[in-house]
């Protein structure tokens, strides 16, 4: 199967040895490894948030270190958590509409989950 040639590491026979043992880069190699483990499992909806996540991580990924910290900061949080994904802010988001259309709601500024809230500039982004 070639997803398993994708997950096993060229030129090693055992698992990594502790942390304080393995560079850096061993380490995050292992890690992507796993990533991918994992991704393949999920359903469309996680794959989804998931992709989201990734999508932001890659964005800011650019640059050193510190670079990559400022680019973060910049675009915000991953939206990770219960209620915090991607997908549930959308839910969200079409329920508020859903429900003005029918004239049950009318909009208001906390239709969203309480930790988010619109950034300066326009976005979504947690609440400091």
């Amino acid at each position: 199967m070639l997803a398993a040639g994708l997950l096993a590491p060229r030129g090693r026979a055992s698992p990594l040895p502790p942390a304080a043992d393995v560079p850096l880069i061993d380490r995050a190699e292992v890690l992507l490894l796993e990533f991918v483990a994992m991704i393949v499992q999920l359903d469309e909806r996680n794959l989804c948030n998931v992709n989201h996540d990734l999508d932001v991580l890659y964005r800011s990924s650019e640059g050193s270190a510190e670079d990559i910290l400022a680019n973060l900061a910049t675009v915000g949080p991953l939206a990770i958590g219960e209620g915090q994904r991607i997908c549930d802010l959308m839910d969200a988001e079409e329920a508020l509409k859903e429900g003005c259309r029918s004239g049950k709601r009318t909009p208001h500024a906390d239709y969203l989950p309480s930790s988010r809230q619109e950034r300066p500039g326009g976005g979504l982004g947690r609440s400091p």
